[in-house]
């Protein structure tokens, strides 16, 4: 089970995903601007916030685990925003769960799930590696030219 926050009331379901380093307050700056037709749920991720961790850190697991919260909705189909990782899990969802998803917001998104996912969620080791690559402008810049091979990125 996940932690979700309900915001609005409105026939218009949308399912926030937040990325690495955040939660469910992700897309609280978001919410003075939902329209009157508009319900966001805002999610805590496995492990975040306040949800538990997963039985085990995986992909497949995480997006069972999302699947599951869109499917207790009282709504035939939502929107899955995701930000980040958010974004991936929100397209490993709408694969476990299609006839939920009516369609897919992603914001600024992860490339791929990365085989060094486990590395961001070892205790302790975790939060510190998240930091030194993704936490500041030096490690995005570093990880997306490790990562990249034809373009680029500069430092903004």
């Amino acid at each position: 089970m996940m932690h979700v926050q309900r915001y609005g009331t409105g026939p218009d379901v949308y399912f926030g995903l937040h990325g690495w380093g955040g939660n469910h307050l992700t897309y609280a700056p978001l919410v003075p601007l939902l329209p009157s037709s508009a319900t966001f749920f805002s999610a805590d991720l496995p492990g975040y916030g306040r949800s538990p961790r997963p039985a085990s850190w995986s992909a497949d697991v995480v997006g069972e685990a999302i699947a599951a919260e869109i499917r207790k909705l009282d709504a035939p189909q939502v929107t899955l925003v995701g930000n980040c990782a958010g974004a991936i899990f929100a397209l490993i969802a709408a694969g476990i769960a299609p006839e939920r998803v009516r369609r897919i917001v992603l914001i600024d998104p992860f490339a791929f799930v990365p085989w060094y996912f486990k590395v961001f969620v070892q205790p302790g080791y975790g939060r510190m590696a998240y930091r030194s690559t993704f936490a500041n402008p030096i490690g995005r810049w570093m990880t997306n030219v490790s990562l990249g091979t034809t373009a680029r990125p500069t430092l903004t």
